[in-house]
């Protein structure tokens, strides 16, 4: 059996794709944030769509990455200046990808408990509101060094990503004792998926 793909593989430079992505995650961190503040039953379908979404665009960047590697002439077509550069390119998508698994537990965890979320101390709240935005900030300038080509600018981001990570959230500690057990565990579930 052979399979043949004809689509045109210059239609999808890798940089689209890796902004498409980068667009698509940031939506997903934007229903996260709405799940805070606004109850929507039809928020989690919108999510499960971008989800797909961002799985389908990272798998048509491995494909193109495919391409990439046995053709010199597809590699400069779509943005691969050369060979050395399609390690990292995969690195990139696969770290997105892995990005947006995350913001979609993240979002189903909000949005499929929007009682507890009604629930949590305005503490909590804020700590999760303050990661959502640490987090965006960082996928901004992360993505804008990968663009550059910086790696004195990869390097502070990824050093202060790497700080961010480390860093415990507080979650408002004393006002926590007084949460019932169902709002402190979504509590603990969405820390987990924005910090690990």
């Amino acid at each position: 059996v052979e399979i043949q793909i004809f689509v045109d593989p210059t239609r999808h430079p890798l940089p689209h794709l890796r902004q498409q992505m980068v667009r698509l995650l940031r939506a997903e961190l934007s229903l996260s944030r709405r799940a805070l503040t606004e109850v929507d039953p039809h928020r989690i379908e919108q999510l499960q769509a971008i989800e797909d979404e961002i799985d389908q665009i990272y798998l048509l960047t491995v494909r193109q990455l495919l391409l990439a590697s046995d053709d010199f002439r597809v590699a400069q077509e779509i943005g691969v200046p050369s060979h050395h550069y399609q390690i990292g390119d995969r690195l990139v998508a696969k770290a997105l990808e892995m990005i947006g698994d995350r913001l979609f537990d993240t979002g189903r965890e909000l949005l499929s408990a929007p009682n507890e979320v009604r629930r949590m101390p305005r503490a909590c709240q804020e700590e999760i509101e303050t990661l959502l935005d640490r987090f965006d900030r960082l996928l901004a300038r992360t993505m804008e060094a990968f663009s550059q080509l910086s790696l004195l600018m990869t390097n502070a981001t990824l050093n202060e990503l790497l700080k961010e990570l480390d860093r415990q959230p507080t979650f408002g500690r004393l006002q926590t004792r007084s949460m019932a057990r169902a709002t402190a565990l979504l509590v603990q579930r969405v820390a987990s998926n924005l910090l690990t």
